[in-house]
């Protein structure tokens, strides 16, 4: 039986090199890193997706964001040193 902790990782190993994954838990957005902490968790996913975005701009000077699942944008997800949309 696979733990929370080694799903994640394996979810990270198989996205291709990814710093963080944002995906769905029911109602949640969750952003886990590579060692499989949560770097946040919220209703709110575009609160979620910039916790993900600032995370890897301040760890790694940017990364990998893979996302798994449909979100629900309730805010303006802020990308640094973009001034126009960024595709996701």
């Amino acid at each position: 039986m696979l733990t929370f902790q080694k799903t994640i990782t394996d979810y990270l190993k198989a996205a291709y090199g990814a710093d963080v994954i944002v995906k769905r838990e029911g109602p949640y957005a969750v952003a886990v890193d590579r060692e499989g902490r949560i770097i946040a968790k919220s209703t709110y996913h575009g609160r979620v997706l910039n916790e993900a975005v600032s995370y890897v701009a301040e760890k790694f000077y940017g990364g990998v964001i893979k996302l798994i699942g449909e979100f629900y944008l309730d805010e303006t997800v802020n990308v640094e040193g973009y001034s126009s949309k960024v595709c996701w």
